[in-house]
């Protein structure tokens, strides 16, 4: 059973914050780590200068996915292109990831991008529904390649 303590807040009778809360919580906290991983090799020095709008970047995504996902119910293929099209369009657009236009390159980095924004964009979602054990495989390829590019990351730092 659900009460509503606040217009547009639900909890149920345990307390426990609805799904589409959670869902930024928790995509806040992987946009974070998978960020700080993959693009700062986890160097505190790579918050240096880009901490405010990193946190900016970091609740905008989460919000606007948990907006597609339980006000809207993007799920599957859709949400997996839309995902798709802001991992290319954020790269090259906003974060000017060079290496995403850069022949032949763009056959290497493409394909991770779309597995980095895969993995800070479902892995969430399969947490708070419970569905981790049935995307067992998948989370485990897409962490694979998340520890990789995050190790190369650490070993290509100026």
């Amino acid at each position: 059973m659900t009460k509503c303590l606040r217009k547009g807040v639900h909890y149920n009778a345990r307390g426990l914050m609805n799904k589409f809360t959670k869902y930024f919580i928790i995509g806040f906290i992987f946009w974070f780590i998978v960020d700080w991983g993959t693009a700062g090799g986890f160097y505190l020095k790579y918050y240096k200068d880009i901490f405010s709008s990193a946190m900016v970047i970091y609740s905008f995504f989460p919000l606007i996915f948990s907006f597609l996902i339980f006000k809207l119910n993007l799920r599957g293929k859709r949400l997996f292109w839309f995902t798709a099209f802001v991992a290319v369009f954020s790269e090259i657009v906003l974060f000017k990831n060079s290496m995403l236009l850069q022949f032949p390159k763009l056959f290497l980095f493409i394909p991770a991008a779309l597995a980095i924004y895969s993995y800070i964009v479902f892995t969430p979602l399969w947490i708070i529904e419970g569905r981790i054990k049935e995307n067992k495989n998948k989370v485990i390829l897409l962490t694979i390649i998340f520890v990789l590019i995050s190790i190369l990351s650490i070993f290509t730092q100026n």
